[in-house]
């Protein structure tokens, strides 16, 4: 009987993992799809392939990132992928928490797992897919939660529908992102910094009433 429940236990188990969808993890591909620091717009999320060459980005689209615009470099940033049946349900994959790759030839790009599983979509289908990415100050912030709570910099990929690998007999490969684009880190001001800067507008026009 005990021999029955652990077959049984194992049984469930591959066929869990079985089931679950398989993608490459990987910005740098046919399609290159760089994280971006945009200095021309510090505050503002920007989202799309750029209409210029960043980072060796590939192909052109029609998002202009301004001046200096340059590919996220190093291990002070994380990217995570995000992962769900529609944009509603989207949740962390486990295993996806990469920094981002080092030198001038890899700026924007992160850290390749050429085999993910995601137990969020099953195997050979679709689901909905987010790439997020953010400043992880010195590998202290370690979450997207966490880089929502700060004011460093931080930003997200559109989510893209996406199709899944994995099943089989032999299994299919898995797919790569083909609908991830480009985007960028950007800073959101705390809300007292805000406010100040509203009572400054709201200052000065006060006084060029009064002029």
């Amino acid at each position: 009987m005990k021999r029955l429940i652990v077959f049984s236990i194992m049984a469930s188990s591959a066929l869990t993992a079985f089931s679950q969808g398989t993608v490459v993890y990987n910005n740098l591909t046919a399609l290159r799809t760089p994280i971006i620091i945009a200095p021309a717009f510090p505050a503002t999320q920007l989202r799309g392939q750029p209409n210029v060459v960043v980072a060796n980005s590939t192909p052109l689209g029609t998002t202009d990132y301004g001046a200096g615009a340059v590919g996220a470099s190093g291990t002070g940033f994380s990217a995570e992928l995000w992962a769900g049946a529609d944009a509603a349900s989207l949740s962390a994959v486990t295993g996806s928490l990469v920094p981002l790759r080092t030198g001038a030839s890899f700026a924007g790009y992160i850290t390749v797992i050429s085999t993910l599983s995601v137990p969020q979509v099953g195997f050979n289908s679709s689901g909905t897919f987010q790439l997020r990415a953010w400043d992880n100050a010195n590998g202290t912030i370690n979450s997207w939660a966490a880089a929502m709570a700060g004011v460093l910099g931080r930003g997200s990929s559109s989510p893209f529908v996406n199709s899944t690998g994995g099943g089989g007999t032999p299994a299919t490969l898995p797919s790569n992102l083909t609908g991830l684009t480009a985007f960028n880190l950007y800073i959101v001001p705390e809300p007292s910094l805000i406010a100040l800067g509203a009572l400054g507008l709201g200052a000065l026009l006060l006084r060029r009433r009064k002029a």
